[in-house]
C-alpha cells in the first residue's frame, strides 16, 4: 500500500512538473511548434495562457476537432497549421478568428468548409488539399485579401462565380480535383500570376484566360482538352500541356507565341516538342499526334 501510495505521488509530480513545462513553453512565446506531439484535442493550458500567441504548428498529431470557441483564447493567431490531423469538420467560429491570414488545412478529412470562412478579412492563404471537399462556398469571394488557393486532390466538380471577386489572388492550385470546366470568371482576377490545373476532366479552356496581363504560369496537364485558345494570350504564359490525348491540333497563333517564351510541352515528354522559328512561318518536329493548325503553311523556304 505505501508502495502503491508512492508511486501514485510520483506520477502526479511528474505530470505536474509536464504541466509547469508546458505553461512555461507557452508563456513565453509566441509562436508554438507542436508537430508529432500525439494531441487528439488542444492542450487546456493553451486555452487558458495562450492570449498571446500568434502562430503555432501542429502538423500530424491527431486532433479530431477545433474548439468552437478557440478565437475567445487566441484572438492574435495569425497563423494556423494544421496538416495530416483528424478533422471532420469546423466550426462556424472560424470565421471569428479576424487576424487569420495563414490557415492550413491540408490532408485532413473535411468534406465542406462553413460559409463563415468568407469572415476572414485577412486571410492571404487558404491550404485545403487533400480533404474531401466538393465545392468552395460562395463565401470565400469575401476573402479580399487572399492571394493563394490550394485545393489539390479534392472532389471539386466546380468553382463558385464568387471567386472573381478575388483580385488579390495570385496563385491556384487545382490540380487532382473532378472539374469539367474552368469558369471564365476566375479571368477576373487580374493579378493572378500561377495557374495549376492538372489531372483534371477539362475539355477547354475559357478564351478569356487569354487576357490576363499578369498570367504567367499556366499547367492544364492530364486532361481531357481537345482544344486550345484560339487568340494569343497578351502575357508571356509558360503551358503546360502534357498528357492530354484527345488533343490533336494547336492554333498557329497559339504555337508561335509559345515557341517565343520557349515554354510549350507536350504529350508525354517533358522537352520542347514544338520547333517554331520566331521569324515567317513554320515547320514542326514530331513527337506526338499533334499538328499545327494554319490556313496557310509557308515553308517550303526553310
Amino acid at each position: 500500500m505505501i508502495f502503491q501510495g508512492f508511486s501514485s505521488l510520483k506520477t502526479k509530480t511528474m505530470e505536474n512538473s509536464k504541466q509547469q513545462k508546458l505553461v512555461q513553453e507557452i508563456q513565453t512565446r509566441y509562436i508554438l511548434h507542436w508537430n508529432y506531439r500525439g494531441y487528439i484535442a488542444l492542450p487546456p493550458e493553451l486555452l487558458h495562457f495562450g492570449n498571446h500567441i500568434q502562430e503555432i504548428y501542429l502538423k500530424e498529431n491527431g486532433l479530431l476537432e477545433i474548439p468552437e470557441d478557440l478565437q475567445v483564447y487566441l484572438p492574435h493567431l495569425r497563423q494556423l497549421y494544421l496538416y495530416g490531423n483528424q478533422l471532420k469538420i469546423l466550426p462556424n467560429s472560424i470565421g471569428q478568428m479576424s487576424n487569420l491570414e495563414i490557415l492550413d488545412l491540408s490532408h485532413n478529412f473535411l468534406d465542406t468548409l462553413p460559409s463563415t470562412i468568407g469572415q476572414l478579412n485577412n486571410l492571404e492563404v487558404l491550404d485545403v488539399s487533400h480533404n474531401l471537399i466538393k465545392i468552395l462556398p460562395k463565401e470565400i469571394g469575401n476573402c479580399q485579401k487572399l492571394s493563394s488557393l490550394i485545393t489539390v486532390k479534392n472532389m471539386l466538380q466546380e468553382l463558385p462565380k464568387s471567386i472573381q471577386h478575388l483580385k488579390a489572388l495570385q496563385t491556384v492550385h487545382l490540380n487532382g480535383n473532378q472539374l469539367k470546366c474552368l469558369n471564365a470568371e476566375i479571368s477576373k482576377c487580374f493579378n493572378l500570376r500561377d495557374l495549376y490545373v492538372e489531372r483534371n476532366f477539362l475539355t477547354e479552356l475559357p478564351e478569356e484566360l487569354t487576357q490576363m496581363r499578369y498570367l504567367r504560369h499556366l499547367n492544364v496537364s492530364g486532361n481531357c482538352l481537345t482544344r486550345l485558345p484560339i487568340l494569343p494570350f497578351i502575357s508571356d504564359v509558360r503551358i503546360t500541356i502534357d498528357e492530354n490525348p484527345a488533343l490533336e491540333e494547336i492554333p498557329f497563333i497559339f504555337g508561335c507565341q509559345q515557341n517565343q517564351v520557349k515554354s510549350i510541352r507536350t504529350n508525354n515528354n517533358r522537352n520542347v516538342l514544338w520547333n517554331v522559328p520566331i521569324k515567317g512561318c513554320f515547320k514542326v518536329c514530331f513527337c506526338s499526334k499533334i499538328r499545327p493548325v494554319c490556313s496557310k503553311i509557308l515553308s517550303k523556304s526553310i
